[in-house]
């Protein structure tokens, strides 16, 4: 990974006992790979919190397995960011 890139995970749940399967990967993923310094997992936070990642931001990813339609994704645009997105109810649109 270049030196310039970093990922930020917003919505990170940090309540060890609510952590799904894929949650617990992620965190041993990270913690494994030698990139902590470059993988930043945030946790949940108010809506008027998340203007600041968006501006930060060069590009959201929505990762969604099920949605109805993502007000995080008109969020992004509305700042002008790229958004890459998983084919789920109301993201593609």
């Amino acid at each position: 990974i270049d030196q310039n890139v970093n990922l930020t995970i917003i919505g990170f749940h940090e309540d060890f006992n609510l952590f799904y399967e894929y949650t617990s990967d992620l965190i041993f993923q990270v913690a494994f790979s030698g990139l902590k310094d470059k993988i930043h997992l945030i946790p949940n936070l108010q809506p008027y919190q998340l203007e600041t990642y968006y501006q930060q931001a060069d590009l959201y990813v929505q990762s969604s397995t099920q949605e109805c339609l993502p007000l995080a994704l008109f969020q992004a645009m509305s700042i002008g960011l790229p958004i890459i997105t998983t084919n789920v109810n109301g993201c593609t649109e």
